[in-house]
């Protein structure tokens, strides 16, 4: 069984309708338990291949481990490591429920400790989640306290990397910062953390549509040589520090590329196709962001043009709601 996990009970529905669209999968083979904000479908489903665009997080492959004493569940868990022969794992532990959701705290965060000292007697390492050649462990502990867990070996993990999220069930936080331009900027920033790649310094960067500066503030903030498009300027205290142009941001290129090209720019879906094309396709960057906004609910189908089209790139992509997304889905990429 593969569990995928929707940002909330209100985009299930939406994520339900992605994955028959997207497997031709009939509604009933689909189910989610107790209400749960999660989703369970049959394990055939090839989702290896594929792109989620509504799903935070999934915990493929999973198998039940029983309810019981945390100890128990943790030696349960160490079991099927050794019996994979892993000897290292990132590993998240996380609980769900109808009223909160996702939960890194009290029984799941006591698994979580047990676990990490278990794992230590039987000299197994812990990985980092974004070293893709380490396996990795994915818990959900459900509200009857019974455990849904992925154990992903080397292959299985690269495999389904670009549906894997490295927080635990694919929620995060991201700190507030009261100097920046508005509350966009924290989708760059959570970005940056999913792709598993930063903005590092000197290395350059196109914002395009960057009025009022939020995305350019966060690559300034890391060190960037930034260039700002859009008919609008930024907030003033940014402006000396970019290398501003006033035109229309669909129309800006140059010769040489960019390490990034960043847009969160408010345009049709088909508009950041057509970014996709005129950056990524000819590989005029090494790294792209872009937010793809939606008016409505009636339009989410146009992922599948975007999962096509992502399939088509020399770059390691996502395609992802993040948990600062509204009424959004992220397109990233990393050439390869």
């Amino acid at each position: 069984m593969h569990l995928l996990m929707p940002k909330d009970n209100t985009w299930k529905k939406f994520l339900k309708d992605e994955v028959m669209d997207e497997f031709s999968i009939k509604k009933s083979q689909i189910t989610s338990p107790d209400g749960l904000p999660i989703l369970e479908i049959d394990e055939k489903t090839p989702l290896r291949k594929s792109y989620l665009g509504l799903a935070l997080d999934i915990l493929p492959e999973t198998q039940t481990i029983p309810a019981g004493s945390i100890g128990e569940q943790s030696s349960l868990i160490v079991n099927l490591l050794k019996k994979s022969n892993i000897s290292q794992t990132a590993y998240q532990v996380f609980s769900i429920s109808n009223k909160y959701g996702v939960v890194t705290s009290g029984r799941s965060e006591l698994l979580s400790q047990k676990l990490a000292k278990n794992l230590r007697k039987e000299g197994i390492k812990r990985g980092k989640f974004h070293f893709k050649d380490c396996p990795l462990i994915k818990a959900c502990i459900y509200p009857d306290r019974s455990i849904k867990i992925s154990v992903l070996d080397k292959v299985k993990r690269q495999e389904y990397d670009h549906l894997l999220s490295p927080f635990p069930g694919g929620y995060t936080t991201i700190t507030d910062d009261k100097q920046a331009p508005s509350r966009a900027f924290k989708k760059l920033v959570e970005a940056q953390l999913v792709l598993g790649n930063e903005i590092k310094e000197d290395e350059t960067l196109v914002d395009l549509g960057a009025c009022p500066g939020g995305w350019s503030y966060v690559a300034l903030n890391q060190g960037a040589q930034v260039t700002s498009i859009d008919r609008s300027p930024l907030r003033e205290d940014l402006m000396p520090k970019v290398n501003f142009s006033a035109e229309d941001a669909f129309k800006f290129m140059t010769e040489d590329g960019f390490d990034w090209v960043v847009s969160d720019i408010i345009c049709t879906p088909e508009r950041i196709l057509e970014l996709i094309e005129t950056w990524a396709t000819p590989q005029k960057c090494k790294n792209f962001v872009f937010t793809i906004k939606f008016k409505g609910s009636d339009s989410y189908d146009i992922l599948q043009s975007f999962k096509k089209k992502l399939h088509s790139l020399d770059y390691d992509c996502i395609l992802r709601q993040l948990n600062v997304n509204k009424n959004e889905v992220m397109v990233m990429g990393t050439r390869i």
